[in-house]
């Protein structure tokens, strides 16, 4: 659980005013178009998708927050968002983690942009991620020119294009607070966060968004 901004913790109360996410500073090595066979009755078309690889393995056990800034275009862009152990689906071993589903409303003017925020536990060692587009009819149909595609194979449609995109390691808070010492604790009752209308954190690997209210509470479980 990250946030940053005080909140209440138990009996305790504790200001968290400083970063936990840990930057990588390698990034992403390589970001390419992944071709992916249409799924329309139009033999031989093919669409790309984007696939990014990470410079160090995210590893199991870990938490990651993911920000990508995605370039809007003219029709609203629905994305499925994975990780992937190969960048090859003929890999007999390759195993996969879905992280969700994610819209990016239709530019209005030119050079806007959306920004995606994932918080990721991994469940194995994963290397890659895969941006899918989900396709419309729209794209079995656009003019081959719009997007200069290679014609030799057949490559049309919308594009996913990426402006960047960065990502780190952030800490367990209540890892941090139940350690060793007077405030060491072995049952949480209640769990009261505030923070920013907004603000991204995760329970038990579960990606929440604080409400209006810019309060979040558990209690008893519920």
């Amino acid at each position: 659980m990250a946030v940053s901004s005080s909140f209440p913790f138990g009996q305790y109360r504790r200001e968290s005013n400083f970063n936990y996410i840990q930057w990588q500073t390698s990034g992403i090595t390589n970001s390419e178009y992944w071709n992916r066979p249409s799924d329309s009755i139009n033999e031989g078309i093919i669409f790309e998708d984007r696939i990014l690889s990470f410079a160090n393995a995210l590893t199991n056990g870990s938490y990651y927050y993911l920000r990508i800034k995605v370039k809007r275009n003219f029709t609203n862009q629905i994305l499925d968002i994975r990780l992937q152990t190969s960048n090859s689906m003929d890999d007999a071993s390759l195993t996969s983690q879905y992280l969700g589903r994610y819209e990016v409303p239709q530019q209005v003017t030119e050079n806007e942009f959306s920004i995606l925020e994932l918080i990721i536990q991994p469940r194995a060692n994963y290397s890659y991620i895969v941006i899918s587009l989900q396709r419309t009819l729209k794209d079995d149909y656009l003019e081959y020119d719009e997007y200069n595609p290679n014609n030799a194979e057949q490559i049309i449609g919308r594009k996913i294009e990426i402006e960047s995109i960065s990502y780190g390691t952030f800490e367990n808070i209540i890892s941090r607070m139940t350690g060793s010492g007077a405030t060491s604790i072995n049952t949480l009752d209640k769990i009261g966060i505030q923070a920013n209308p907004g603000t991204l954190f995760c329970i038990n690997g579960e990606s929440i968004r604080i409400g209006p209210s810019g309060i979040y509470e558990i209690n008893n479980g519920y």
